[in-house]
């Protein structure tokens, strides 16, 4: 991580709703004003929080008030002092995206605007959802919350002391995965080459970085492949459909829908697409059981997708152990499927299929529908139709003895 010394940008001041201050703070360098500017922010707005960024760096109204419900989220746990930061090309040991152009790809600032508009939306999507403990003070865009700004309101207050005294105060410094600002003026693939006696350490979010990588190299015509390769207007663009899809991800009137199922294709996978094309303005993702090696189970492990786009997964989750057909509770499918409700909001369950899955699906606090494409699992037996092993009066035979 650079030194703060080493680069000390101009830094604004502004509300986390991306409202302006009441009065405008001098251009100042991070570096030697912070804690004048922070004296500022709490004489004219007491116990508020503020969010700093570099005053060549645009805070888009979806990031700042993503970073608002983050803080407002972690203050319930907490009233510690919290500052938090995110993920940027402006700091190159902060950009998830270096080195994930191919060689020789165009990589000059702006030199692919269809691309970089594109990705603080894929991150949003892809980041795990994690916070990551930092060392450094953010040169580039920090939110503090009110305890913060109080913590670190002192005439001597620097970057270089500022992470220092936010611990003293029993605070800490965060970065958010899910969060990432484009800045113009930096290379968004550039990443310096080392030494060859050297190796790179990975970075906290290096799930995140995988996830890019596969989603950038399924988004237009190979974007891995040949330098220089555009989007042509002879077909429909990928960048642009994938970018109308995530934008309706943000502005869908509901919560999400998740649909579980199996990834067998068939009736039930026609269903499930047809479904989601049929809501345009709604947001959905697919959780797919997946066998990938034969005789080891339907559920070996779960893969995530959003809407309809298959090609590449939004996560994925090995099973251990795996389920073979389906099971009553397995602990840490109940685990994923909690993480997944709650990192993307989900506010409904369409349950198509359980093959490979477990019943714990049908029992979250998420209002749940089962749709009967087949019986299973109350009949077990997907190759054989169930009508003749039918009781008029209680359904289904409770064991499957007179079908084999």
């Amino acid at each position: 991580m650079p030194e703060a010394s080493r680069h000390t940008p101009q830094m604004t001041a502004s509300h986390p709703n991306n409202t302006p201050p009441s009065a405008a703070h001098p251009a100042r360098t991070l570096s030697a004003a912070l804690g004048a500017i922070l004296l500022d922010w709490r004489a004219g707005h007491p116990g508020s929080s503020l969010l700093l960024h570099d005053k060549g760096l645009a805070v888009p109204p979806a990031a700042a008030k993503a970073l608002q419900n983050l803080l407002e989220e972690l203050q319930t746990r907490s009233d510690d002092p919290l500052a938090l930061t995110v993920l940027s090309n402006a700091v190159p040991d902060l950009n998830p995206c270096a080195g994930l152009a191919a060689d020789g790809a165009p990589d000059a600032p702006g030199s692919e605007p269809g691309i970089e508009s594109l990705i603080a939306d894929l991150v949003a999507l892809l980041g795990p959802g994690d916070l990551h403990e930092w060392p450094d003070w953010p040169t580039h865009a920090v939110l503090l919350s009110a305890a913060a700004v109080e913590a670190l309101a002192r005439t001597d207050t620097t970057a270089g002391n500022a992470p220092a005294r936010l611990r003293a105060a029993g605070g800490r410094l965060v970065l958010a995965d899910t969060v990432f600002l484009h800045d113009p003026r930096h290379a968004l693939f550039h990443r310096e080459l080392l030494d060859p006696h050297e190796e790179r350490q990975p970075p906290p979010w290096g799930v995140l970085v995988e996830r890019l990588d596969d989603w950038l190299r399924h988004v237009g015509p190979d974007r891995a492949g040949s330098a220089g390769e555009t989007v042509t207007d002879t077909v429909t663009d990928p960048i642009s459909d994938l970018k109308a899809d995530l934008a309706r991800l943000g502005a869908a009137p509901a919560a999400p829908t998740l649909h579980i199922t199996h990834s067998w294709g068939g009736g039930v996978a026609r269903w499930v697409e047809t479904f989601v094309e049929a809501d345009r303005d709604g947001a959905h993702f697919q959780l797919r059981a997946e066998g990938p090696q034969s005789g080891k189970g339907c559920g070996q492990r779960l893969a995530l997708y959003f809407g309809n786009r298959l090609e590449t997964p939004v996560a994925r989750w090995w099973l251990q152990p795996p389920i073979q057909s389906a099971v009553v509770h397995h602990a840490a499918y109940r685990d994923i499927l909690d993480q997944l409700l709650s990192r993307y909001g989900i506010g409904r369950i369409l349950v198509s299929s359980l093959v490979g899955h477990s019943l714990d699906a049908l029992a979250t606090d998420r209002p749940t529908l089962q749709v009967l494409h087949d019986y299973f699992p109350r009949w077990p037996l997907l190759g054989v139709n169930p009508a003749p092993y039918l009781r008029p009066a209680t359904g289904i035979e409770s064991t499957v003895e007179r079908a084999v």
